[in-house]
């Protein structure tokens, strides 16, 4: 199945129309040929050197549609989430109402107390650069398995990921198309819940 729209065909669609596609992707398990194609580009930190590879932030370029339905996706994953309580409170990105510098302000309570109390304290900084390209997809499935995460939208999710092919563009030039079974979308909507559920059993 091959879907090709433009941008301004796309924004005129009314919702019920961007509905019924999405719904057919989910009850047919289809997923548009068009879709399953990612532009991968990479963005210069600020104040980076440019000939230094790790100044750049890879950005994933994906189809508007795709883009469209897995917003709706990842709605229900976070309600199912935040529903069950699988997230812990300690995940205070990627979560509405929670602020990363909550995790400080949690830091500094456990500093002061542990120096009140004359006791030490022991705490590690872990790195995540480059978390979402370096996530073991089959190990992301089979954390989320024990949960429940079944059905037609996972289903459909576990596709996306098996079929997606990927290109590399610098300065004009596009590599070939190359398939990854390791890493998500990097700046798809269902990414940053993906990732907080497969970290969820890291305070265990």
């Amino acid at each position: 199945m091959c879907i090709v729209l433009q941008h301004k065909e796309i924004f005129a669609m009314d919702n019920d129309c961007l509905l019924e596609v999405c719904n057919q992707c989910l009850e047919t398990g289809e997923i548009p040929t068009s879709w399953l194609r990612t532009q991968l580009i990479g963005l210069c930190k600020k104040g980076k050197p440019r000939n230094d590879p790790r100044s750049y932030r890879t950005i994933g370029l994906e189809s508007c549609m795709l883009k469209i339905m897995t917003m709706l996706i990842n709605e229900r994953l976070v309600e199912w989430a935040e529903g069950d309580n699988l997230i812990p409170p300690s995940q205070n990105g990627f979560r509405a109402g929670y602020r990363t510098n909550n995790n400080m302000f949690m830091l500094r309570c456990a500093v002061d107390k542990a120096r009140a109390l004359g006791r030490p304290l022991y705490v590690a900084f872990v790195d995540m650069t480059n978390t979402f390209p370096s996530m073991d997809q089959a190990t992301l499935w089979l954390k989320l398995r024990p949960w429940g995460a079944g059905g037609p939208l996972f289903d459909w999710l576990r596709k996306l990921y098996r079929e997606m092919s990927y290109v590399v563009s610098h300065e004009g030039e596009v590599s070939e198309e190359f398939k990854a079974d390791i890493g998500i979308l990097i700046g798809d909507t269902c990414s940053p819940v993906l990732w907080a559920l497969f970290m969820a059993d890291m305070p265990d």
